[in-house]
């Protein structure tokens, strides 16, 4: 019983590989060929990475010659900077760069803020009802004189948060004009 005989031919143009990979199963031939590409490939890979490498190492070579050869100028320039120097008088005269005109105006003066007094509290003497013994009796004074305080409370409160409100107002026109005038 004759079995047939299967052949692939096997190429790499990188490599300038040749091989021809045969058998009776094609199966098994196929297979053959597949692993000998691969180790070609992987073959060709490392060639290509050394070259590179090599190309790398030479332009990083160039790359350090030119380098040094820019850092030695630098190094001659400044030599030749306190060469120079020497030979010349650069003592700079400071008072003849001074600007001694008068100014045509004086400074405005500074603006003060004007102040307000603190904030009303409750705790205040002024804000706590007296109260007498006929008030410790009749809960109805007691609550009177209560309520009187409370609004004499909420009409200074009243009463500081407008003169707060016209003195912050005046402060900050005053501020701007300061800064205007400056």
């Amino acid at each position: 019983m004759p079995s047939e005989l299967y052949y692939i031919d096997v190429r790499h143009e990188g490599l300038h590989a040749f091989r021809r990979v045969s058998g009776r199963d094609p199966y098994v031939v196929q297979q053959k060929a597949d692993v000998q590409l691969a180790n070609w490939n992987t073959k060709w890979q490392k060639l290509q990475n050394r070259e590179s490498l090599l190309r790398s190492k030479e332009e990083k070579r160039d790359e350090a010659t030119r380098l040094t050869a820019e850092a030695q100028e630098a190094l001659k320039c400044l030599e030749d900077i306190l060469l120079h120097t020497l030979s010349v008088n650069d003592v700079v005269d400071w008072e003849l760069l001074k600007d001694r005109t008068g100014f045509p105006k004086p400074k405005p003066k500074p603006f003060a803020a004007k102040e307000i007094l603190p904030q009303p509290s409750l705790s205040y003497a002024q804000y706590q009802p007296l109260y007498d013994i006929w008030d410790r009796i009749f809960s109805s004074r007691r609550r009177k004189k209560e309520l009187q305080a409370n609004r004499a409370f909420q009409a200074d409160l009243s009463a500081w948060h407008q003169l707060k409100a016209r003195l912050d107002q005046e402060n900050e026109l005053a501020a701007t004009a300061y800064r205007q005038s400056v």
